[in-house]
């Protein structure tokens, strides 16, 4: 297949910036606002472009907006670059019928703006020791695995501590999907704040079961079970298994 033909196969419908950028916040379920915010511009600095058709920003604004939508400046405004969505559980820009996609229309496709953050907590939390602060500490960006790409909140972290060896070992890279519902025996990060001065903490587990009180979670080494008053906890995130990354 021919760079021209991928080029075209690549090429989308929509036929200005304008529309381009409201096509992606469909696809993400978001809005001109939530997407202006996110990029660090003015509330109305969207819609302000919205409203102007033809016009093409650039420079540092637009590649803020593009990190946000999961995308890139060169599929914004000319179109002609995969835009980082999924199609099913295909990413597109794959080449249909090509057995060697190439690795450079992969790499466009799977955006590197999924944020690290920091380090999740595997020590045993009966005093809720080692946990960093969610909200505080963003270290690096890393491209998203396929499933994450139109996941606006998804994030990644590295494992600290032994106490989910051999399941999740110090050092390890994570990747979390925040709105897939845990279930019994999936590793979940379990977020607390428990003063209104501190932070909001991570702790790293296997999900057990919750009752109108409690969320309790399981270690693996050694084995014990830890509880959550349900009144601290912020939010139970999905940590993703190789499998549901990359669809399979």
């Amino acid at each position: 297949m021919t760079d021209d033909v991928s080029r075209h196969m690549f090429r989308d419908m929509a036929e200005t910036l304008q529309d381009r950028l409201r096509q992606r916040m469909e696809e993400l379920r978001t809005n001109g606002r939530k997407v202006s915010i996110k990029a660090g511009l003015s509330p109305d600095y969207v819609r302000g472009v919205l409203r102007n058709e033809g016009s093409s920003p650039r420079g540092a604004n637009l590649a803020a907006v593009a990190r946000v939508l999961g995308t890139t400046e060169s599929w914004l405004l000319h179109g002609e670059e995969p835009k980082a969505a999924l199609t099913g559980n295909r990413i597109v820009g794959a080449a249909v019928g090509s057995a060697t996609p190439r690795l450079d229309n992969i790499g466009d496709a799977l955006p590197a703006n999924l944020p690290i953050y920091g380090t999740v907590a595997a020590s045993l939390a009966f005093h809720h020791e080692g946990a960093f602060e969610m909200e505080t500490r963003v270290i690096e960006y890393v491209r998203r695995p396929p499933s994450l790409v139109s996941v606006p909140d998804a994030y990644a972290f590295y494992v600290a501590g032994h106490s989910m060896v051999p399941v999740h070992n110090p050092g390890d890279l994570r990747f979390v999907h925040p709105y897939k519902p845990a279930r019994q025996g999936d590793t979940v990060v379990v977020q607390a704040q428990y003063a209104e001065h501190r932070g909001i903490e991570a702790f790293l587990g296997l999900y057990e079961r919750r009752n109108a009180d409690k969320v309790y979670i399981r270690k693996l080494n050694p084995e014990a079970t830890v509880e959550f008053t349900l009144s601290y906890v912020k939010a139970i995130h999905r940590v993703l298994t190789v499998n549901e990354m990359f669809g399979v």
